[in-house]
């Protein structure tokens, strides 16, 4: 998709979000999150600001009418002493709806019914099948290894001389170990049932349609004992030369274009979505992944387009994020700290507290079609009270966003690095809290998520050198702050 399209494509696309560069260097993702409201009543100002929006002639009835936000946000700022500059040049995302209200929402269960539904599409009828023997697990067929060294020839053309000596090794590897392959291995169907935890809580198998070979998977519960309900459906023909990984993504085109259309690609992916079944869900994030490769420079390995899909409820998005950094103080905005700044500190999370990961639904398509699906996590989202939540003026969000950004990002001043924010979309939409990890049940709350890049600068011998990024990632959210009262809900 060239450049105008993508801006073309979310500017319209419900629920899209920025493709945005990761945190440079390494950092665990979590979604518990911590967050401590106000009563409506309490909210600062809330009468004011409304009975102002009121005299200029806005609807207060709708959500656009009481935030009051403007097509963009942009600003300018040093905080830290001067050691984390932001840049602000944002697109605002308010959804057009008359209100928002509080859902409860807890994990649910993949049934047996929804696995039954997935398969069929998947599987194009046909079996799932397992190795009859374990001890034959990853064994390799004759044919099998004529198709890798047919993948690894076809290499040779794209990679340097260096390269291509190990490309022929390892196809002389494969030459002599298919004369002593065997033409087939046993298997054995198996059926596809939901696994159950004295099974070893998952399923497993392969599935053979056309020339292609695709792996299955089904998990219920992790290695930790933790809920963790995942289908997974990935195409293996081409694993010997390449494969794809989630941290290996790009925030945007440039030198991973396909020859498909993106347009194409959604198109198939909205369709693929329907036809598993999974309804009131809507395209929130395109991401470009690079396979890895053992042979090829990232730039040349195969590039895949991956369609993240959030739920939406009564059209207002579920907002898809990643958390950019992590870092170890809960921060909440309390009456009672206001001589301080408004800044009040939690004690973040125990880091033997369980997690409960959020939902997705993720499709990814290389310009060979479909590669990998990812079912995860499924909400179960009660009915509220019906009663629309009060929501802060934008700028009240925007003062809250300047003082607490710096406070987010203040253990990099404390290791004397310098940091650089770049704000490119804020969008407005529900954020899942975590009420118990434990039980997974939570509530889904309004909340503006602040979506940008970040770089940091670490001090070597004297001077500043910019670091390098290990791996890119999308929908970074800077700060996370609940619409309601204008606390910041964290993912310690």
């Amino acid at each position: 998709m060239s450049s105008r399209c993508m801006k073309k494509f979310l500017a319209g696309a419900a629920g899209a979000g920025i493709l945005v560069t990761g945190l440079l260097g390494c950092y665990q993702t979590t979604s518990q999150m911590t967050v401590t409201e106000k009563k409506q009543n309490e909210a600062q100002g809330g009468a004011q600001s409304q009975n102002a929006a009121e005299e200029k002639g806005q609807n207060t009835s709708t959500v656009e009418g009481q935030v009051q936000a403007p097509e963009r946000y942009q600003a300018s700022f040093e905080t830290n002493e001067g050691m984390f500059r932001v840049e602000a040049d944002a697109d605002i995302r308010v959804p057009e709806a008359e209100k928002m209200e509080i859902r409860p929402v807890k994990s649910g269960n993949i049934s047996q019914e929804d696995l039954d539904r997935v398969t069929g599409v998947l599987f194009q009828g046909q079996p799932l099948m397992q190795y009859q023997d374990e001890k034959q697990a990853g064994e390799m067929t004759q044919e099998e290894c004529e198709r890798y060294i047919r993948q690894l020839e076809a290499l040779r053309d794209k990679v340097d001389s260096g390269v291509r000596e190990r490309l022929d090794t390892e196809i002389e590897a494969y030459r002599k170990r298919g004369e002593k392959a065997p033409a087939s291995v046993k298997m054995k169907e198996v059926p596809i049932k939901v696994p159950e935890p004295a099974d070893g809580a998952s399923l497993e198998g392969f599935v053979t349609i056309g020339e292609k070979e695709y792996e299955f998977q089904m998990v219920t519960v992790n290695d930790e004992g933790e809920v963790l309900q995942k289908i997974g459906f990935y195409d293996r023909t081409a694993r010997c030369a390449q494969y794809f990984t989630e941290s290996r993504v790009s925030e945007q085109e440039g030198d991973f274009s396909m020859e498909t259309p993106s347009e194409t690609i959604i198109g198939e992916g909205n369709a693929l979505l329907e036809q598993l079944g999974y309804e009131g869900f809507a395209l929130a994030q395109l991401e470009y992944q690079k396979a890895a490769s053992p042979y090829l420079e990232e730039k040349d390995a195969e590039t895949g387009l991956v369609l993240h899909y959030t739920r939406e409820i009564d059209q207002i998005p579920i907002l898809y994020y990643r958390e950019a950094g992590k870092y170890a103080t809960s921060l909440t905005l309390r009456e009672d700290r206001k001589s301080d700044g408004g800044i009040g500190l939690g004690e973040g999370n125990s880091p033997i507290q369980k997690i409960w990961q959020p939902e997705e639904i993720s499709i990814l398509y290389t310009d060979e079609g479909l590669r990998r699906v990812l079912i995860k996590n499924p909400y179960i989202v009660e009915a509220g009270a019906g009663e629309a939540v009060y929501l802060l003026p934008f700028q009240e969000i925007t003062d809250v966003f300047q003082r607490m950004i710096g406070e987010k990002y203040k253990s990099y001043q404390e290791q004397n690095i310098k940091a650089s924010a770049q704000v490119q979309q804020i969008k407005l939409g529900y954020v899942r809290t975590a009420e118990d990890a434990e039980d997974q049940e939570g509530r889904l709350v309004p909340a503006w998520i602040f979506y940008g890049n970040m770089e940091t600068v670490y001090p070597e011998e004297g001077e500043y050198l910019l670091s390098q990024a290990s791996f890119h990632s999308a929908a970074q959210a800077l700060l996370i702050i609940n619409a309601m009262d204008g606390t910041v809900i964290d993912a310690p």
